[in-house]
């Protein structure tokens, strides 16, 4: 007989040792997945009413800036458009976007913070999912910041993110979530 192993009283082997052991997998694997805050994709743990989206190389990224830019906020569904949007968040012409982005099957969502005087900004599209009560799409950004403990360098930038979905008829809108940087274990 194998260790962790019983014989019950009709001579089947009933293993007690395992379950605590499989429960505490599964708790480690839940708070793992917890952690990361909606970044890793399990298949079987999908929301049906989330959008699949693809990042495009490259993206998230923060931009050096040589002037002000205003928070940016867009459905992009042609290269034109995709143009003009790199063109408002880096008037240098420094962004690019390396792949080829087929328009007949897809749209670009993409969002800029205004333009910073220091560094440490962040910002994200982490989910895209369908509003179930006016029927539209709705892109979940997440914006992070520096806590006052972070040390900063001090340059003017714009933090920007792209991401494709699939086309579709649906009206897109945003919603921002903004958190802020815990740098306080760093100064040390």
């Amino acid at each position: 007989m194998t260790q962790g192993a019983k014989m019950n009283n009709k001579g089947q082997i009933v293993y007690m040792n395992l379950i605590p052991v499989a429960v505490i997998v599964l708790l480690i694997l839940g708070a793992g997945y917890l952690m990361t805050k909606g970044d890793l994709n399990i298949p079987f743990l999908k929301n049906a009413d989330e959008i699949e989206l693809r990042r495009i190389e490259g993206f998230p990224t923060v931009l050096p800036a040589s002037t002000q830019v205003d928070k940016q906020r867009w459905v992009i569904k042609t290269q034109a458009e995709l143009d003009d949007f790199l063109k408002t968040v880096d008037p240098s012409g420094l962004a690019k976007v390396a792949e080829s982005i087929n328009f007949d099957k897809e749209y670009l969502l993409a969002v800029s913070n205004e333009t910073r005087p220091q560094g440490g900004h962040e910002i994200k599209i982490r989910r895209v999912y369908k509003n179930s009560k006016d029927n539209t799409l709705r892109a979940s950004v997440h914006e992070q910041r520096p806590g006052d403990g972070c040390i900063l360098e001090q340059y003017l930038n714009t933090a920007v993110d792209i991401v494709a979905i699939s086309k579709n008829d649906k009206e897109i809108g945003f919603e921002v979530i903004k958190d802020i940087k815990n740098c306080e274990e760093s100064r040390e």
